[in-house]
């Protein structure tokens, strides 16, 4: 199920999310609150927090990471509590009611398509 947190309650998820998971980098969106977001948690935490900037409009960048999907280059669990409502956010965009996830799910792609185009310059150096 998707949440819409107000701001002190998705820090905090963050957060715990960070502690339960450890993750090797967080990306948060640089733009209205997750400015704050980056800014709070760079002063009150070590987390490995990268700023994405988007690019363009929802439906575009949806565009320019399908291939990767279509190319099976996204793996999903087969079975989780928000498989779901996951799935039928990315069937019914850009359609449905929210598009945060697939929103998310484009710009993590477009991060680690450029990442891994960064690393494959720097090995051929």
């Amino acid at each position: 199920m998707v949440r819409r947190l107000e701001y002190p309650a998705l820090k905090a998820l963050v957060k715990s999310q960070a502690e339960s998971w450890g993750p090797d980098a967080i990306l948060i969106e640089d733009k209205a609150s997750g400015q704050q977001l980056i800014q709070d948690l760079r002063l009150s935490t070590k987390l490995p927090l990268i700023g994405i900037m988007p690019e363009k409009d929802k439906i575009t960048r949806a565009a320019g990471v399908s291939a990767m999907v279509e190319a099976g280059r996204l793996a999903l669990p087969t079975n989780a509590p928000w498989l779901a409502d996951f799935e039928t956010e990315v069937l019914t965009f850009p359609n449905a009611p929210h598009d945060d996830q697939v929103d998310g799910m484009t710009q993590f792609l477009g991060w680690a398509r450029d990442k891994s185009k960064q690393q494959i310059r720097i090995r051929s150096l």
